[in-house]
């Protein structure tokens, strides 16, 4: 269980090594530290697992702080302790620019997280590989609880992801969110047990209400008289999501930071539920999950749902090893029972109606636990009057219609938009 992996260990392989990296402050509005190049002095050590120099200090002790420079001008640095080797359960393996080390996907008490932010245009050209070359730039930023992760919705209007999709030239050395890890406050404080929030998630075996239809005003497609199943398949002939790598949109490209925060959220909820298998409804053309998450956690077995059949085939064939099913999950369908189910921005292009039944089907499935993206507070009840299947209504699926229990957050996505992932109770 999640309790477990947290016990002090005085082994020397998990003594954390602390990591600085230099800074110089950006743009208002950017993250603002950034990693410095390796050093090429001998004072470094290096790693257990790797004998090769590392711009990184091995110390035994210290706080992850940021400081300034002697000169007080503002340049400061984050330093921060890892782990040289998963002594612990729940560690997983990072690197930036060549430096190893272990830290945890999910947060526990006296640990802090570390965001990686890289520059658009290098994680543009990357496209679905996730290797990088070390020499290239990234920030390091200690995530504090008003940063955002995202741009939000409005950066689909304007700023430079708004300027890619429309295929004009953009900044390409704006910098978009990657990835997350959590690692010690204070080393000298070893107490790394998960918090309580999540600690008490895989120990819930209560009943929560069942959405209620009678709340949700069946609606119909008012745009198209086509099924809901045409009206997908055609919204993939046409290419009304403008996506760059993904014909599912821009939030499934890769590099896209919808994209690379629901993986922080994955990553976060395998580690947390110790899950070995998981259903993801509905799952598009599934590149950036098979690429950017399935590939680093093959003991997670997959299966993809979606409505659109002709998407559901090119899938089959260019990912074999992955199980993939065509259906309307909104509608009486024989789901299998899986460890969670993944849902991003699916039930939010479903009418009300829609979405109350997709989540009773996902109840009947026998799956107990729902990772999903919610708008705080929303007014679900927009999802009745929006005017097509490719429109986008806001839902939190804790308040009715929908009344699921919300076990915890997992990863705050955007904090003016009031988005974000968690994990509910099925």
């Amino acid at each position: 269980m999640v309790g477990r992996e947290g016990r002090p260990v005085s082994c020397p392989c998990s003594i954390p090594r602390k990591l600085r990296w230099c800074s110089r402050p950006e743009r208002l509005g950017r993250p603002d530290v950034r990693v410095a190049a390796a050093s090429q002095q001998s004072r470094f050590r290096p790693l257990a697992a790797e004998p090769r120099s590392v711009a990184g200090k091995v110390l035994a002790d210290g706080e992850a702080s940021r400081n300034t420079d002697d000169k007080g001008n503002g340049h400061g640095h984050v330093t921060f302790s890892a782990w040289r080797r998963p002594s612990l359960r729940q560690l997983r393996e990072f690197s930036l620019q060549g430096v190893k080390f272990y830290a945890f996907t999910v947060p526990h008490e006296n640990t802090i997280q570390v965001a990686v932010w890289r520059q658009l245009g290098d994680v543009v050209a990357a496209g679905y590989r996730s290797s990088f070359d070390s020499s290239l730039p990234i920030l390091v930023k200690v995530v504090a609880p008003e940063d955002s992760l995202s741009p939000g919705r409005i950066a689909a209007r304007i700023g430079p992801l708004a300027d890619l999709y429309q295929r004009k030239p953009f900044d390409r050395k704006t910098w978009v969110y990657w990835e997350s890890f959590w690692v010690p406050g204070k080393v000298g404080k070893m107490c790394l047990k998960p918090l309580e929030a999540q600690s008490s998630v895989v120990l819930y075996a209560g009943q929560v209400p069942r959405p209620r239809h009678s709340a949700a005003v069946s609606t119909q497609d008012l745009a198209a008289l086509e099924s809901k199943a045409h009206a997908f398949a055609d919204i993939y002939r046409r290419g009304v999501w403008p996506g760059i790598c993904s014909r599912s949109g821009p939030g499934s490209d890769p590099f896209h930071p919808m994209a690379r925060i629901a993986i922080t959220a994955l990553d976060m909820a395998v580690d947390l539920l110790e899950a070995t298998s998981m259903l993801d409804a509905a799952c598009g053309d599934a590149a950036w999950i098979a690429c950017g998450f399935l590939s680093r956690r093959p003991e997670v077995k997959y299966t993809g749902v979606d409505i659109v059949e002709h998407v559901i085939e090119e899938n089959r064939q260019k990912f074999p090893a992955l199980r993939f099913m065509a259906a309307d999950f909104s509608r009486e369908t024989s789901l299998p029972a899986t460890d969670f189910v993944f849902s991003k921005e699916t039930l939010n292009h479903m009418f009300l109606d829609d979405a109350v039944r997709a989540l009773h089907v996902l109840q009947s499935s026998g799956t107990r636990y729902l990772v999903t993206n919610i708008h705080r507070g929303a007014p679900n009840q927009l999802g009745e009057t929006k005017g097509h299947h490719a429109h986008y209504a806001p839902y939190d699926y804790s308040l009715p219609p929908f009344n699921l229990r919300k076990l915890c957050q997992l990863v705050s996505i955007n904090l003016e938009d009031w988005t974000e992932y968690a994990l509910f109770a099925l």
